[in-house]
């Protein structure tokens, strides 16, 4: 019997089933859906998770790289140092000895220093006697030392020699935009995976586009190979004891490390290292080689204290002690010095001129000094320090921490600039002082005291000395001069800074008056 109602019922039953059946459907539907997004947001998530990982763990493992290579013997006498490289031998060959000192301030100082060394080269003297051939000045330079952008154009001198001239220089370091060129290092495809890694040692970055696309990958053992002077000291900065560091085999010995295998494009690269922008370069401590204990002679040696205090210093911050049957024994605290970071030179010293007054002190010009064999010394600082214009006090506004810390940086730098030529010239000049009061007290003593030996000589002999300062202040155009301080310390620059200052290097060189006052003494 048909009852509409029921059928109502029936009907409303049958479309709440089919829907309910279809609303589970479509959930399940949504459910598996939900699920395979859900593994392959998971797995996209693992995925991004192990490549960060990867590339975590690789940079881990590259974190503790580093450039240097152990020293297998230890030998005083031998590697890259002054005595070693140049045999003492007899002759007027130390007659003129001529220091050169290059400051940084990017490709501004390796510009100016440049100029200095084609102005060098363009001038000749006569060294010995009156009848000897005219040599260029350039080819007496005995000694480079280098500091952040001053250190490219000592390493290319060291490189190339006078082949520096030929234009390779300007197009690989003074036309280039190093800028540029180090950001395309560092994208590059083979250098692109460890890019977490780079952004921590961009420095590795740097060493390695100046050692392939600059220097020719050319090594300390091949200037060593060589044996032709100058002698290239590249200066840097011991992070850890805030002093100088030199790349030289006196300072890799106290590393334990043989500094024949390092590229001079790798200790360019941390001369010029300056912080936040470049990170420091890693050096490995190694256990002392067979043969000379040059840290425990370092620590021990009571000369030190005067002769080579840096070095003294810095082996007993590393060095800890150790009884043995035989006796103390120093030897290197492994556990808390691993490594040695080294940054821009500037920071202790911004124009290279500490390694020229300690050996003038009690090093290697001392003691040619001592023999004789030096009888006119030379010493020419190009110092590239600027002085752009400020807008602090035009600002109402306080400068920024940025700001503030920079300036806290350079001054300190350029105020110490200064200070190291007057030493210098006080330095050289105190000799002869001494030496003229010495005489006149001597007379006096002998004629008092005619029958009684005089006291032995203990001062050095006469020296004539010279200390040129080539700087952006000696320039007459009140103009060029601005022009000069205002630009900036950077690794690129327009083609027609790169002129001028080239240019001005020649330029203030020939006007110093100590310069000229060594040329009328020469005879030039």
């Amino acid at each position: 019997m048909f009852r509409p109602e029921l059928e109502c019922l029936r009907r409303d039953v049958k479309t709440s089933c089919v829907q309910s059946v279809l609303r589970h459907g479509v959930d399940a539907l949504r459910s598996v859906r939900r699920r395979r997004l859900a593994f392959s947001s998971a797995r996209r998530a693992r995925t991004r998770c192990l490549l960060l990982i990867a590339a975590v763990g690789a940079s881990g493992c590259i974190a503790p790289a580093y450039h240097n290579s152990r020293l297998e013997l230890a030998d005083p006498t031998a590697g890259y140092r002054f005595d070693a490289l140049f045999p003492e031998t007899e002759g007027d060959g130390d007659a003129l000895f001529v220091c050169l000192t290059f400051s940084g301030g990017g490709l501004r100082a390796a510009a100016l220093s440049y100029g200095v060394m084609q102005e060098l080269a363009a001038t000749l003297v006569r060294v010995g006697d009156d009848a000897s051939a005219p040599r260029r000045l350039l080819d007496e330079t005995d000694v480079i030392s280098s500091v952040s952008g001053g250190s490219f154009t000592s390493a290319a001198f060291g490189t190339w020699g006078d082949a520096m001239f030929d234009g390779r220089y300007e197009q690989r370091v003074l036309r280039r935009d190093l800028e540029s060129g180090l950001i395309g290092h560092m994208l590059a495809p083979r250098n692109f995976f460890l890019l977490p890694f780079i952004l921590l040692d961009t420095v590795d970055v740097a060493a390695d586009y100046y050692d392939r696309r600059v220097f020719d990958e050319v090594r300390y053992r091949d200037l060593l190979e060589r044996g032709s002077r100058p002698y290239v000291v590249i200066n840097a900065t011991n992070l850890a004891l805030g002093r100088g560091f030199e790349f030289t085999q006196a300072d890799f010995d106290v590393l334990g490390s043989d500094l024949g295998a390092l590229p001079l494009g790798y200790a360019v690269a941390a001369s010029s290292a300056f912080p936040i922008v470049f990170s420091p370069m890693r050096l490995r401590y190694f256990p002392q080689a067979e043969g000379c204990d040059v840290r425990s002679e370092l620590v021990n040696s009571p000369e030190a204290r005067l002769a080579d205090a840096r070095r003294q210093a810095w082996a007993k911050s590393i060095t800890r002690f150790r009884a043995t049957p035989d006796g103390v024994r120093c030897e290197l605290d492994e556990f808390d010095h691993r490594f040695c970071y080294v940054v821009d030179g500037g920071l202790c010293d911004n124009l290279g001129l500490t390694h020229v007054i300690q050996e003038y002190q009690h090093g290697y010009i001392r003691r040619r000094i001592q023999e004789g064999r030096i009888r006119r010394l030379l010493i020419i600082v190009v110092d590239a320090g600027h002085r752009p214009k400020e807008a602090i006090e035009r600002q109402a506004a306080s400068p920024g921490l940025l700001t503030i810390g920079y300036k806290t940086a350079v001054t300190g730098i350029e105020n110490h600039n200064e200070t190291l030529v007057r030493m210098t010239r006080l330095l050289v000049s105190g000799s002869a002082e001494v030496r003229e009061a010495y005489a006149r007290c001597l007379e006096e003593f002998q004629g008092a005291c005619p029958d009684v030996a005089p006291p032995a000589e203990f001062l050095l002999p006469p020296t004539d000395a010279y200390v040129a300062h080539v700087h952006f202040q000696a320039i007459k155009d009140d103009l060029q001069r601005e022009r000069c301080l205002n630009m900036p310390t950077r690794l690129s620059l327009p083609p027609w800074d790169v002129e001028e200052l080239i240019r001005v290097g020649r330029e203030v060189l020939v006007r110093d008056p100590e310069f000229q006052r060594f040329l009328k003494d020469a005879g030039v």
